[in-house]
């Protein structure tokens, strides 16, 4: 690996670390800025409501800065910001400064997902993508417990500074990454012709489709884990702390897969595992069995992990001078996209298994549709 691919990668872990502490700090935070804990997830929501959409206007400062610069410079902005909302007892600026956080993230990411495609090339890309989301899991099950002691001890402010200094730190280091710049056409026109390609349409749908049933199942997990199989605080802290882990292992597998077997063959064994996690879902639902819902759960997370870096770099897989609108639509869409089905999923007024287990099934009938009607290979 080389220093350039390690600061990228560094960076994207870090930056990881950032926001993802924001969920078991809240409670921190909400109280010292004297806000109720439903402003502050309301406030969560906007801010990936903000993330997704901010992918997609993101674009024309990639194309006009190059991959690189738009890396350094987004990923510099996020750590400043993040030093700057430590310093404040304003709830106005700091719900301000976590908006701009998650804006300048929006286009750090996209920037990200092309510098790696273009640094690596397609195959590489998959690896790669897949080892990078294996690590990020695998922090998010070390971190939280690391994370709320020292908060407890120092404060969130003093914890989100040093993850701020860190991740400026990195930024700084991405100096040394320049990418040549690529040129092309204008954004609009790009995108009418990304709208035509079958092969980048079916690869949206599938990562749209996996990425929805895995938050679905996500967000809901410890719901289910507490009202359907009343787990004991203990044993459900475990059980999410090994599924987290599972998840990262599996993207670590699904990294060496990519070697190993054809796009064609991991393909369909993700088809099949997501197909018999939704299957296993709808009978442990109907059985109320939690080891059933265990291996189900299990299956959808195995597909999720094969199939996103896979339908990732499908996307990508256009014309250079198409790749920073397609890295910026793909992101933004996937991401908005499985937020309103989590949302139509709430308004059904159904008990949540149930809900979990439609979503799953009809995720898992829609990728098998894309499939045999797009025939991606």
């Amino acid at each position: 690996m080389t220093t350039a691919l390690q600061v990228v990668v560094a960076r994207t872990l870090v930056s990881a670390v950032v926001f993802d502490a924001l969920v078991p700090l809240s409670p921190k935070i909400a109280q010292d800025l004297e806000v109720t804990p439903t402003f502050f997830q309301g406030l969560l929501a906007i801010c990936l409501t903000i993330f997704a959409f901010g992918q997609l206007i993101s674009t024309p400062l990639i194309i006009r800065l190059g991959a690189s610069r738009s890396l350094t410079a987004a990923s510099t902005l996020v750590a400043l910001l993040c030093l700057a909302m430590t310093l404040t007892n304003s709830v106005r600026t700091f719900a301000i400064t976590l908006l701009l956080m998650f804006a300048a993230n929006a286009l750090a990411t996209s920037a990200s997902r092309l510098w790696l495609l273009q640094y690596l090339g397609k195959m590489r890309f998959q690896a790669t993508t897949a080892y990078v989301y294996g690590g990020t899991c695998l922090l998010a099950t070390l971190s939280p417990l690391i994370l709320i002691l020292s908060a407890s001890t120092w404060g969130w402010r003093w914890v989100l500074g040093a993850l701020g200094a860190a991740l400026l730190l990195v930024s700084l280091g991405l100096t040394t990454c320049p990418l040549p710049q690529k040129t092309g056409p204008s954004h609009s026109t790009v995108l009418i012709r990304l709208w035509k390609q079958p092969k980048f349409i079916s690869a949206l749908l599938m990562a749209v489709l996996i990425q929805s049933a895995f938050t679905q199942l996500n967000l809901s997990k410890a719901f289910v884990l507490d009202e359907v199989f009343r787990l004991p605080a203990p044993v459900m802290g475990v059980t999410l702390s090994v599924w987290t882990a599972l998840v990262a292992l599996a993207f670590f597998v699904a990294g060496k897969s990519v070697k190993r077997f054809t796009q064609t063959q991991r393909l369909k064994t993700a088809l099949l595992a997501q197909a018999l996690g939704a299957g296993g879902m709808a009978v442990a639902w109907l059985q109320t069995d939690f080891y059933l819902y265990l291996i189900a759960a299990a299956s959808t997370n195995i597909a999720f992990c094969i199939l996103l870096p896979l339908t990732t770099a499908w996307g990508l897989d256009v014309a250079p001078s198409q790749q920073a609108q397609a890295s910026a639509l793909f992101g933004s869409v996937t991401v908005a996209a499985a937020g309103l089905v989590t949302w139509l999923g709430v308004q059904l007024n159904t008990p949540l298994f149930f809900t979990v287990m439609l979503i799953l099934g009809l995720c898992a009938l829609g990728t098998c549709l894309v499939f045999q009607l797009l025939r991606i290979k």
